[in-house]
């Protein structure tokens, strides 16, 4: 799947992770956080292809992206649901550490 592909995909979930946030009752309450949530969904869309040197985030991060694909290998480590796990808890860390909000 190419870049644009990903893109489309992340929207896609973003709208469906806003849609649950909604149902229980934490959506984002001002335009800025949803522009926030909606940026993070697609830079998070495209970042599982950092482990490939050719890919649309790893030709702009080579130093990075080579030795990645090295260590892990393209479609393993980070298109894994380990990889989404571990994302979501540094990423809910990060949120209650900084707004002191627990989200999920």
């Amino acid at each position: 799947m190419l870049a644009p592909g990903h893109k489309a995909f992340g929207f896609l979930w973003g709208i469906i992770g806003i849609t649950i946030l909604n149902l229980l009752g934490k959506v984002p309450d001002h335009l800025f956080s949803t522009l926030i949530y909606f940026s993070l969904v697609l830079i998070g869309s495209i970042f599982p292809d950092i482990d490939k040197s050719n890919s649309y985030l790893g030709r702009r991060t080579k130093m990075i992206s080579i030795p990645l694909s090295i260590i892990f290998g393209h479609r393993k480590f980070f298109h894994s649901i380990l990889f989404v796990a571990l994302v979501y808890v540094v990423g809910m860390i990060l949120i209650k550490r900084w707004t002191g909000i627990y989200i999920i």
